[in-house]
């Protein structure tokens, strides 16, 4: 099978021995991109990289190696729904059932009265979301990509979020 690609005299043993060699190149390219968070479906060897692993394959055999599929993983696909509900349970019912609670610890003695302990236990409720929920999905290896993308939009509104509870929780405790 080798044969009709290769007709120059490079036995079968040696060229499968150069394209094992590539395979692995080509894993430990995955893995890098893996790592890095790059997405690409194919992804072409470089001349110098071809010449490297096979400096004495024929040009045949380069044209069917010269690239290598490298598809990781697909791109995220979360609804807007799914966005939407997620911040607006985040930045809005959370600080509001946070507010009941800290407001209904102090008035049953729970907590002491103080303004500046019930901002911090307030402004918990208000913060965005601790990066072990990152952590545990790439443990499972399952959701990293959605939740990256919940994380992303969740934290791009971070900053109008807190400022805004901010300013709500100390108006509630002047």
């Amino acid at each position: 099978m080798l044969g009709h690609l290769c007709p120059n005299p490079i036995s079968v043993i040696t060229l499968s021995k150069k394209l094992q060699l590539i395979e692995s190149k080509a894993l430990a390219i995955s893995n890098f991109r893996k790592i890095s968070g790059d997405f690409f479906v194919r992804q072409p060897i470089s001349k110098q990289l071809a010449k490297d692993l096979g400096g004495a394959m024929h040009n045949e055999c380069v044209k069917q190696c010269s690239t290598i599929d490298l598809r990781l993983r697909g791109a995220a696909s979360v609804p807007w729904s799914v966005i939407a509900g997620v911040v607006a349970v985040r930045y809005i019912l959370l600080p509001l059932l946070g507010t009941v609670l800290v407001k209904a610890a102090v008035r049953f003695g729970v907590i002491q009265p103080d303004p500046l302990y019930q901002f911090i236990l307030l402004l918990q409720y208000a913060v965005p979301p601790a990066m072990n929920i990152g952590t545990i999905t790439q443990l499972f290896g399952v959701g990293e990509s959605e939740c990256s993308v919940i994380f992303v939009w969740v934290y791009a509104l971070a900053s109008v979020a807190v400022t805004v509870w901010s300013a709500f929780f100390m108006w509630t405790l002047s």
